[in-house]
């Protein structure tokens, strides 16, 4: 798809190159708003981007945090942008973020789970994906982290929406779990495709 002539899109390249400019070495698309394989009536208004700079320590952090990341609302959309280095793909032991350190790195070797926005690609500069060693009890733990997170209260007595996308990840990562348990060789991060291969 392309994603050049998204008014959305094109809105929130030009926002981050205009403040972060230099800095930005690349611009990534993940997660089912980039997913072409979804039904056309998928409800797709959760934006995740991951952006690719040369120096972390230029990206403003919560408090609360040492992950650098942007978390906002365009037009009903919510827009979740994580901050990484071109090392910290490279180093499991840089990398900055709340994800599986494996599945965001498959997320940019395999060309079908992301998109390329904006800047250099930087796929073949990354690990070779046969290297990678999936840490399984983490995927696991991450599922186990959201279906406990749907349940919360405050989560399902604000916005019934908010616990379904919970649980929805929660079932989500648990099926990349089970296929990377039976199948080594499972790369794909589409829900699509994850779906079709638990299914089989």
């Amino acid at each position: 798809m392309d994603f050049d002539h998204n008014p959305l899109i094109k809105k929130i390249i030009n926002d981050l190159i205009e403040r972060y400019s230099d800095n930005i070495i690349s611009i990534y698309g993940i997660g089912s708003y980039f997913d072409e394989d979804l039904p056309s009536d998928w409800i797709k208004n959760d934006l995740d981007l991951v952006a690719i700079v040369k120096d972390l320590s230029k990206i403003p952090k919560e408090d609360w945090t040492d992950i650098p990341f942007e978390k906002y609302y365009i037009n009903g959309n919510e827009v979740w942008v994580g901050f990484n280095t071109l090392e910290g793909f490279r180093n499991k032991e840089k990398f900055k973020s709340f994800s599986n350190y494996e599945w965001s790195v498959i997320d940019f070797i395999v060309h079908e789970n992301s998109s390329l926005l904006f800047g250099l690609d930087i796929r073949d500069q990354l690990p070779d994906i046969n290297s990678l060693v999936f840490n399984l009890d983490n995927l696991l733990a991450r599922s186990l982290y959201h279906i406990e997170n749907s349940l919360k209260p405050q989560i399902q007595n604000s916005k019934v929406s908010k616990s379904q996308r919970a649980f929805t990840k929660a079932v989500f990562k648990f099926g990349f779990y089970l296929c990377r348990v039976f199948d080594k060789d499972f790369y794909l991060t589409s829900i699509h495709k994850i779906a079709v291969k638990v299914e089989a």
